[in-house]
């Protein structure tokens, strides 16, 4: 039954059987109710899905050895660009003193320099995660210092050399499948090492809702 026709019954019944008003606006509110929790189950289905989909990148990324080569397989599976390449834009930033959980995973002394890079990883115009880096130039080469320093390469690419992997040590879900979609999805911890397993760096990944199809 149409809206139009519910108002027809409703204003037929309240003017000539005034006792049967409430129960044609009952009949009719029951009606409109499938519609309504059909949208309902929609959306949530919906979330369902977004949500399960994002769990099988944190599930991706917490088994690799590179955030910077899945989130690129991630953007070309999905075709969330043209040419699914990471880029890493630099966010200009002072140094962010690391707190002693970081010193204590570089294996380093508090007097030991160390570096600190702020990033946006993008593929395309999207933007995929807000990436922090704590890191140990003495165990990177010149060139890699330098590539660091002064490109948008990721920091993975940048120490490809070197063969590193990486350990996650703490993930944190920021959206937990319900409600609106939060601009950030979920975080990382992780550190990274060399193929002497020697840390490199500690890394804080913030993944985004635009890595989303």
């Amino acid at each position: 039954m149409t809206q139009t026709k519910c108002e027809s019954l409703i204003k037929h019944s309240t003017q000539r059987h005034a006792n049967m008003g409430v129960p044609a606006i009952i009949f009719c509110a029951v009606l409109a109710m499938p519609f309504s929790l059909d949208a309902n189950a929609e959306n949530r289905t919906g979330h369902t899905e977004t949500y399960d989909l994002m769990q099988t990148l944190n599930a991706r990324l917490h088994q690799s050895t590179s955030a910077t080569l899945t989130l690129e397989q991630w953007c070309g599976e999905h075709q969330l660009a043209k040419a699914p390449v990471i880029r890493a834009h630099v966010l200009p930033s002072a140094f962010k003193t690391p707190e002693a959980s970081v010193l204590s995973q570089l294996a380093v002394e508090t007097s030991e320099p160390l570096a600190y890079r702020k990033v946006e990883l993008r593929c395309g115009e999207r933007l995929l995660s807000v990436a922090e880096n704590w890191y140990v130039p003495a165990r990177l080469t010149a060139a890699m210092n330098a590539v660091l320093a002064n490109s948008g390469t990721p920091f993975g690419k940048a120490i490809a050399e070197l063969k590193p992997y990486r350990k996650t040590t703490n993930s944190i879900m920021l959206w937990s499948g319900s409600g609106n979609i939060p601009p950030a999805l979920f975080e990382h911890h992780a550190t990274v090492y060399d193929a002497d397993h020697r840390p490199l760096a500690v890394v804080r990944e913030t993944y985004q809702r635009q890595l989303l199809p």
